[in-house]
């Protein structure tokens, strides 16, 4: 009940004219907001076609001889286009 309660006074609170009312609410939204940020750059990291983890790992595992330049080119033209985006929303 706690919860609520505090939740229901924080939500008046922000609702009110408030002097950096503005700034209240962005920072409760940070923890909503910076996840997906992370995220998106962890998957741009992923594919990264100079250091990426992916080219890293497919090179060590001698599956192609040289990095893969320009993952997104190919995936968007191939049958496999909707692995990365099925793969980024179950994380």
């Amino acid at each position: 009940m706690a919860p609520v309660v505090i939740g229901f006074a924080l939500a008046l609170a922000l609702n009110t004219k408030l002097r950096g009312r503005a700034v209240l609410r962005g920072l409760f939204l940070m923890p909503w907001v910076i996840p997906g940020v992370v995220v998106s750059f962890v998957w741009l990291w992923i594919f990264n076609a100079n250091y990426g983890l992916l080219n890293g790992l497919l090179v060590q595992l001698h599956l192609v001889d040289e990095p893969i330049v320009g993952w997104a080119p190919r995936w968007r033209r191939s049958s496999w286009r909707r692995a990365g985006p099925a793969s980024r929303g179950s994380w």
